[in-house]
């Protein structure tokens, strides 16, 4: 079994410590450590922008790498959506890797200049889970 830094191969952890060193990036420390947090569908926006070799984490279930420079795009409602493809390994349980077409939105400003997430980062992992956090 290839082993990176105590993650071994079929695992999640294992492609994004791959891509990332690939790349000449850090490596997380651990297999679930983020540089921030990525709020929930309906929270306040904290400045989070997705960028191209973010490792996802959703909680510490899973792990995910954006492979793609994400592409932002201001809608005529003025929402924002960034569009950009993830990579997983072992989404399913199945030690295959994957990759999607995954969204990231935010509402208009409201009155007082507040944006709220609208559409979270999801996984091939489960429909329901959401990116919370990321290093970069």
């Amino acid at each position: 079994m290839g082993i990176i830094k105590s993650r071994g191969y079929g695992q999640c952890t294992w492609l994004v410590a791959r891509t990332r060193l690939g790349q000449g990036l850090a490596v997380p420390t651990t297999a679930y450590t983020t540089t921030g947090a990525i709020p929930a569908v309906g929270a306040n926006d904290n400045r989070y922008r997705p960028a191209q070799w973010d490792a996802l984490t959703f909680g510490t279930k899973h792990v995910a790498i954006i492979t793609t420079a994400p592409v932002q795009t201001t809608n005529t409602d003025g929402s924002v959506v960034w569009t950009f493809t993830v990579r997983e390994m072992n989404a399913r349980w199945d030690e295959a890797e994957s990759s999607s077409t995954r969204t990231y939105k935010l509402s208009a400003a409201n009155l007082a200049g507040v944006r709220r997430v609208v559409n979270g980062i999801g996984t091939n992992a489960s429909s329901s889970w959401v990116a919370t956090g990321y290093f970069r």
